[in-house]
């Protein structure tokens, strides 16, 4: 019997209402993409906040979904999306990330660690609280 791919993605508030946090690793289907999506929509949807900015850790990510995939993200439209922090991307993942910012006119970063995303947060957007203990809480996923 063929063993089930475990999940490779982790969707979750960093912090409640304000910063989504995903944690992608291995090879990502387009079905996992699209599961990440319709969740990042979803937690959107129930936030009260004017913005909320999504992390997304891929230092350990093997394999991404194909472009026309990536641009098809519905969160990327949401009328509360606000930035978009790729931490730890290969050259690959990097051109992949900004084409899609390029194609979707998204406020998009890259961030070589966890610290440096916090950090950028914190610059951009004035009204959050201090990320510090929230990205400490991340420590088993360190870039």
């Amino acid at each position: 019997m063929a063993e089930e791919n475990p999940i490779s993605h982790r969707v979750q508030w960093l912090l409640e209402e304000r910063v989504i946090y995903i944690k992608s690793q291995g090879n990502m289907s387009e079905e996992e993409l699209i599961t990440i999506d319709n969740q990042v929509v979803a937690m959107l949807d129930t936030s009260q906040a004017e913005q909320v900015h999504v992390v997304v850790n891929v230092t350990e990510l093997e394999d991404a979904p194909s472009l026309p995939a990536l641009v098809r993200q519905k969160f990327l439209q949401h009328p509360r999306f606000g930035w978009y922090i790729t931490v730890g991307a290969n050259a690959l993942l990097r051109f992949l990330g900004a084409t899609t910012g390029r194609l979707t006119n998204i406020n998009f970063q890259f961030a070589r660690s966890l610290g440096e995303a916090k950090s950028h947060l914190q610059r951009i957007d004035e009204t959050l609280p201090d990320l510090t203990s929230a990205f400490n809480a991340l420590k088993d996923d360190s870039a």
